[in-house]
């Protein structure tokens, strides 16, 4: 009976020492579960602007004229323009991945398209019989003023964001100049000019243009959060045409690839 006691009282001795010693580091972690328990969450919700350049390629077929006799009938083509947009990137239900993003941008859709123009004989300098070879330039400016609708998510809280969506594009002008170019053979001009080149028309509007385009959209982007109210903001969108921005039965349907660089500002709690 006697070492059976002497063992509960060594046993519960050793217990009340363990405690003891314990106690300022159970303290200690109760602090800190405390104050990460109440440490204010940052919940990101910005808004911001930016600007950037895209690059545009045209799936194309129309043709020109002028005082309604055909110039010359283009297909493909290709250019780039400036991009002044406004954007929100909103995390609903105080998520910190799943992301909304409305955008309004202005997207200048840029492109030149040249074709060659049917051989014309004209006599040599030796009276001889040759073929004058020429081609035709459009260059064409198609301003768009796009509303854009993107859903996506942030990688593990990194900064680092995915998205797709589809924009609808108020198309705002369509206006062109109309060149012709001599090829060959060398030391043939203009009249008018006195070079190779003359402009016919300038500043003409599209007559078959459109008022509303549609495109689906993916992008990539970066948020570098330089405090809890400023971030950064660089993206990549890439552009794939629904529609074309010329009404039947011409065809103008424009690809494009995007970046934009903006500043955000964060007016979540």
């Amino acid at each position: 009976m006697m070492k059976i006691r002497h063992t509960i009282i060594r046993g519960g001795m050793l217990i009340a020492l363990s405690l003891l010693l314990a106690s300022p580091l159970l303290k200690a972690q109760g602090r800190g579960s405390d104050a990460l328990l109440h440490e204010p969450v940052v919940r990101y919700q910005y808004i911001g602007g930016g600007a950037g350049y895209g690059y545009w390629k045209s799936e194309a077929s129309f043709g020109v004229t002028d005082n309604s006799l055909p110039c010359a009938f283009f297909s493909d083509g290709e250019g780039d323009g400036l991009i002044i947009e406004a954007k929100a990137i909103l995390y609903p239900l105080q998520s910190t991945w799943f992301l909304f993003s409305p955008r309004l941008r202005y997207e200048s859709r840029s492109s030149t398209f040249i074709t060659p123009l049917p051989g014309e004989p004209i006599k040599g300098e030796n009276n001889e019989r040759v073929i004058l070879q020429q081609e035709a330039q459009v260059d064409g400016d198609f301003g768009t003023l796009t509303l854009e609708l993107m859903v996506g998510m942030e990688i593990a809280e990194t900064g680092f964001y995915l998205s797709a969506g589809g924009a609808g594009g108020l198309l705002l002008d369509g206006f062109y100049n109309y060149t012709e170019r001599l090829l060959s053979p060398q030391g043939f001009v203009y009249p008018a000019t006195g070079t190779n080149e003359q402009q016919l028309l300038g500043g003409r509007k599209f007559d078959n243009f459109g008022t509303l385009v549609f495109d689906l959209r993916g992008s990539m982007g970066y948020m570098y959060r330089l405090n809890d109210n400023i971030a950064f903001n660089i993206e990549g969108v890439y552009s794939y045409p629904l529609t074309s921005a010329f009404n039947a039965p011409d065809l103008l349907k424009q690809q494009g690839i995007f970046g934009t660089l903006g500043v955000l500002y964060n007016f979540g709690d």
